[in-house]
C-alpha cells in the first residue's frame, strides 16, 4: 500500500471512530436514556432495591458516596407505591424531572395511598451517562441523614 492509501485509510478510520463516540454520546444524553434511568432509580426505590439506586446515584460515581452511608431504613416506614414524571427542564449538563409521588404510611387506614405533590429531581449527565443527583458530596437521595 502507498503512503497515500495508508493516510487515507487511517483518516477514514478515525472519521468512522469519531462518528460513532459522537452517535453514542447523542444516544446517551437522549431524554429516552434520561427517563428510562431515573424510572430504573424512582423503581428500585419503591422495590427498596438500595443497591440498584445506589450505583445511579452521581455521588457514587464520583466516589463520594459509600455503601454504609446508604440509609437501609425507611423514614418512618413510608413507602413509595407509585410515581410518574412530569415536565422535564433541561440545563447545561444535568435536568430536573417533576416527579408525583403516591406514598403509604404506616398506622393509616388501609394502607390508604395519599400523593405527594411534584418534586424537583435531579439528575446530570456526568461520565458520558445520567445519574442521580450532584457529582459533589450532598446531592445523594438515599444517604443517610
Amino acid at each position: 500500500m502507498n503512503k497515500t492509501g495508508w493516510w487515507t485509510g487511517l483518516i477514514v478510520l478515525v472519521a468512522v471512530g469519531l462518528l460513532y463516540q459522537g452517535l453514542s454520546y447523542y444516544e446517551r444524553h437522549r431524554e429516552a436514556t434520561l427517563l428510562k434511568r431515573a424510572d430504573t432509580y424512582w423503581s428500585a426505590l419503591a422495590a427498596h432495591d438500595l443497591e440498584t439506586a445506589y450505583h445511579l446515584e452521581a455521588e457514587t460515581a464520583n466516589g463520594l458516596l459509600r455503601p454504609d452511608e446508604v440509609e437501609l431504613v425507611r423514614e418512618w416506614g413510608v413507602r413509595l407505591v407509585r410515581f410518574k414524571f412530569g415536565e422535564i427542564n433541561y440545563y447545561d449538563h444535568y435536568a430536573e424531572i417533576m416527579v408525583t409521588r403516591d406514598l403509604t404510611y404506616p398506622n393509616s387506614e388501609s394502607g390508604k395511598i395519599r400523593t405527594k405533590p411534584p418534586i424537583k429531581d435531579l439528575w446530570v449527565f456526568f461520565k458520558g451517562e445520567w445519574y442521580h443527583g450532584a457529582p459533589e458530596k450532598g446531592g445523594a437521595g438515599i444517604r443517610k441523614r
